[in-house]
């Protein structure tokens, strides 16, 4: 903390967040994590609320193992007990994607390492170089730097009062929503700090600028920082879970717009490179939508029909030689 005026306040620059602000923040994580527990009276009372949406039909695997059953939704589990299932349960069921998830998936692994990819500097480094030098005021006044504190304690004050407003005022269905937020929160960070602790990478702003990447020995002390993007991971999440909870197009809008801007504000107050934001954002929507799929009351497990005409285009850096980087593009009929 500083000391400015006889008055405390928080430091705002990339880094460790301050004890105090770590405090308040594990006190927002409880109070939230108790109201998102809590169910309307008429949620428990007739079991998935008293005006259920309309039903999606999903794939047939989900009485299968790795924590998919009807049995694992909301309310039947409480959102503490949901989480640890859906960290456990959502990269585990890789084994049940489908062609076009598989695509997706190398997709988002081979583009991210291509801009990962060490041409001195890397690909996402050099952009990152380019974006620095073009930095004005009316950007920064646009983007102002959204640090850990600035994040965390908006979302769960966010989830909190969605949440609780559901509880009080007897709407299962709001509260779900906020139940659902919760969990998708919880579960994309601690999905991207395993990868965080694996990969190892140096941020924009520490060591020489680079992101040079040290591995799990040396992943420790690069924290709070590195890859993936745990800022991206959190609103992606929380958009995943509108997006996939209402269906409807406002709300994709909304949800991609605020994925967007965080993705932006990230790269201009080098926080993160490109490539961490992409595998954040990417890792906490697919979370936010797996949790409304499988935790949701709103859906059921059924058989649908195989998806064969869909159509995949995909574009990916590629590191050319001596130091270069081109580009490549497919795409299947």
């Amino acid at each position: 903390m500083s000391r400015k005026n006889g008055i405390f306040s928080l430091q705002s620059q990339p880094g460790r967040p301050p004890l105090a602000g770590l405090c308040l923040t594990f006190v927002f994580v409880l109070l939230t994590s108790f109201v998102a527990a809590g169910q309307p009276a008429r949620a428990s009372r007739e079991g998935f609320g008293s005006s259920p949406a309309p039903t999606s039909v999903l794939r047939p695997e989900g009485n299968l193992p790795f924590f998919k059953g009807n049995n694992h939704r909301y309310p039947r589990r409480s959102v503490l007990s949901r989480i640890w299932r859906s960290v456990v349960g959502a990269p585990l069921n890789v084994v049940y994607w489908d062609r076009l998830d598989l695509t997706y998936a190398s997709l988002l692994a081979t583009g991210t390492a291509g801009l990962m990819m060490p041409t001195d500097p890397s690909p996402d480094a050099r952009l990152q170089h380019w974006l620095d030098k073009r930095r004005t005021p009316a950007l920064d006044r646009a983007f102002p730097p959204i640090t850990t504190l600035k994040l965390a304690l908006p979302s769960l004050a966010f989830v909190g009062v969605i949440a609780g407003f559901g509880k009080l005022a007897d709407e299962p269905r709001i509260h779900e929503y906020g139940s659902l937020m919760f969990e998708a929160v919880a579960t994309a960070q601690i999905l991207h700090l395993g990868g965080k602790l694996m990969i190892g990478r140096e941020s924009p702003y520490q060591g020489s600028g680079n992101g040079s990447v040290h591995g799990p020995a040396d992943s420790v002390g690069l924290l709070p920082s590195g890859t993936p993007s745990g800022h991206a991971a959190t609103v992606c999440s929380m958009a995943g879970v509108t997006a996939a909870y209402f269906d409807d197009p406002a709300a994709n809008v909304a949800s991609l717009a605020a994925c967007g801007y965080m993705g932006a504000s990230l790269l201009h107050n080098r926080q993160h490179f490109i490539s961490d934001v992409l595998l954040g954002g990417a890792m906490g929507y697919f979370v936010g939508r797996w949790v409304v799929d499988h935790r949701s009351s709103k859906t059921r497990y059924g058989k649908r029909p195989e998806r064969e005409d869909d159509q995949v285009f995909g574009f990916l850096p590629v590191p050319m030689e001596p130091g270069g980087v081109g580009a490549m593009l497919f795409w299947t009929l």
